[in-house]
């Protein structure tokens, strides 16, 4: 039977052979004391700017966050069932909510630039996020999004539940292939 103690001391190991692992493939260098774990998979979306918990911190840069899908799915999980523009039918997509993300790497914003691979960006205001339950998709219909389908991350505003938000400035917003967010 393990004692806490011990599953402490099993945890801090692994945590320094992950971290050590991490810097030796070339990796940056890692916040002490960071509240988020370092990714071990593929990160999918950096975010960097108003970051106050991140987990490393580049070249003369302040803190950053960076996420693989298993830290992403850490966090809450919610689906949305929904329309958008660019698909046909009801679409139902699984990922976490845009203000519980901003929640876990900082104590306050005035909102976000969310950024794609193609360097495609737009804003979404604080009171954007406050207000409606915008997601940061992985899944679409149970299934993990590629780049040519829109992923691996997909910003989604819950349409169907606000018919207000049903205006090309809010569906200009839903950016696709998401790998950044700068949080102002």
């Amino acid at each position: 039977m393990l004692l806490p103690n011990s599953i402490s001391r099993i945890f801090y190991t692994l945590t320094l052979f992950t971290t050590f692992l991490f810097l030796s493939l070339g990796g940056v260098k890692p916040v002490v004391g960071a509240t988020l774990p370092v990714p071990t998979e593929r990160v999918l979306l950096t975010v960097s700017g108003n970051v106050e918990h991140g987990n490393v911190v580049p070249a003369n840069a302040k803190h950053q966050a960076t996420f693989d899908l298993a830290m992403l799915k850490q966090l809450p999980q919610h689906q949305l069932l929904t329309t958008t523009p660019w698909t046909d039918g009801i679409q139902s997509f699984t990922g976490v909510l845009l203000k519980d993300l901003l929640a876990r790497v900082t104590n306050s914003h005035a909102g976000i630039k969310a950024l794609a691979i193609d360097n495609f960006s737009a804003q979404i205001s604080a009171q954007e996020i406050n207000d409606y339950p915008i997601m940061i998709a992985y899944l679409r219909n149970g299934k993990q999004m590629k780049i040519r389908h829109k992923g691996p991350l997909w910003v989604i505003y819950p349409l169907d539940q606000y018919p207000q938000l049903k205006k090309s400035v809010y569906h200009d917003k839903m950016v696709w292939q998401l790998d950044k967010i700068q949080v102002q």
